[in-house]
């Protein structure tokens, strides 16, 4: 049996019952399927410049989410909307690049959920650590 990690919003914003509902149908679902759940609270627009480094953003990326919004919404985005979505898209990387941290720093065989992820099946037993390569050193 191995760790997932659930990244959750639920510690930031205790008061969301849709959250907390989500996060603990994940946990169930990773019990019932031979996974050791561990919450990680998620990184927030609150909290995010406390673990940001203050990498660039890409002008591709931005441009990308840009056009992303735009076709969906059918209209043109405003500087302010495009801040905020950048903000987030920050924030939820941040999430999965301190779990991905935390389980290289422990030497963990691990999988990264979403707090509204639901684990259907028992994953696989074969020897994950000569499948995955996990050494980020392009960040030291």
């Amino acid at each position: 049996m191995f760790k997932a990690y659930i990244i959750t919003t639920r510690f930031a914003f205790p008061e969301n019952e849709k959250v907390k509902g989500l996060t603990e149908r994940c946990i169930s679902s990773c019990n019932a399927h031979g996974l050791t759940p561990e919450e990680f609270p998620a990184i927030t627009p609150y909290n995010l410049e406390e673990v940001y480094p203050g990498w660039d953003v890409e002008l591709e990326y931005a441009k990308r989410l840009k056009a992303n919004f735009e076709r969906k919404a059918a209209k043109p985005i405003n500087p302010e909307m495009m801040n905020r979505m950048l903000v987030m898209q920050m924030s939820m990387t941040m999430s999965h690049y301190k779990v991905r941290e935390k389980i290289i720093e422990n030497k963990e065989t691990a999988v990264i959920l979403e707090h509204d992820a639901i684990v259907r099946q028992r994953l696989p037993i074969y020897d994950y650590e000569s499948k995955v390569v996990n050494q980020p050193t392009f960040f030291n």
